[in-house]
């Protein structure tokens, strides 16, 4: 789908090398030149533990200063591991227009003072809040992403990063503001999109949890109930005793700051 794109970054004392960061996904909006992603793929991650287990018991965002943003369609690995941009054509400058670190969700705008096309394989339109899944009728829905883990890792499984896609899965569980996909994805697939079979934004990906993260919160004697939901953004008790790992994803329409920002 050419809405969805890598998010990789500049830093200012390297200003020639590009740091692939995460995924980002273009709106179908009335500025078309909006996308949307995860907050937490502009800033650092801070985790703080329990002084007696060790264990991560909640973690907060530091915003990085000092870089640029562009979005581009993927990189190359060759057998000597120099990494290039798999189109330098489609190089395009973004910057964070809004942000809410709370629920993990950013816009984007191009700086570039261009459009994206207006239809519904260059910008994704946004499903309505009234239009939502209903969780009983057992709706379908898939994710696009950039497995960026796959290919910066030590030991990378991959030597191109693009856009990849997951089958379509039932989604398991829906909250406020969340819907739990069942599967986990890569680090760096944070602000990817999942569409439902009409092919709308049902929700920006942020995050992956498998059973023994799961387990290790559960168990902290160190949180209260209220903390260990707080970190799995859902219910702890009914991840838990799911099997296989998790993906959580915000639910753009729920929140009205966002929509008024997309100008819907």
């Amino acid at each position: 789908m050419k809405a969805v794109w890598l998010l990789a970054a500049v830093e200012a004392s390297n200003p020639d090398y590009f740091i692939a960061v995460g995924t980002c996904f273009a709106v179908n909006c009335p500025s078309m030149n909006r996308m949307l992603s995860a907050y937490h793929n502009f800033t650092q991650k801070v985790v703080k533990r329990s002084r007696t287990s060790n264990r991560q018991t909640s973690h907060y965002y530091r915003l990085i200063t000092n870089r640029e943003y562009f979005i581009m369609r993927g990189m190359v690995r060759d057998v000597a591991g120099n990494v290039t941009i798999s189109d330098a054509s489609e190089i395009i400058p973004v910057k964070m227009l809004i942000g809410n670190k709370d629920l993990d969700w950013c816009i984007l705008e191009r700086t570039d003072g261009k459009r994206f096309v207006d239809d519904n394989e260059s910008a994704i339109p946004v499903c309505p809040y009234d239009a939502l899944l209903i969780i009983e009728d057992e709706p379908k829905a898939k994710v696009y992403h950039c497995p960026v883990s796959a290919f910066t890792a030590i030991e990378p499984s991959s030597n191109m990063l693009s856009v990849e896609v997951s089958n379509y899965s039932i989604i398991a569980q829906r909250t406020q503001h969340h819907l739990k996909m069942p599967h986990g994805l890569f680090s760096g697939s944070s602000g990817g999109v999942a569409v439902d079979i009409q092919g709308r934004a049902v929700g920006i990906l942020q995050e992956s949890w498998s059973p023994t993260e799961m387990q290790e919160v559960y168990d902290d004697i160190d949180m209260t109930q209220e903390e260990k939901d707080s970190v799995f953004n859902s219910n702890a008790d009914t991840i838990r005793s799911s099997y296989g790992s998790y993906s959580i994803c915000l639910v753009p329409s729920t929140i009205p700051e966002l929509m008024f920002n997309l100008g819907l």
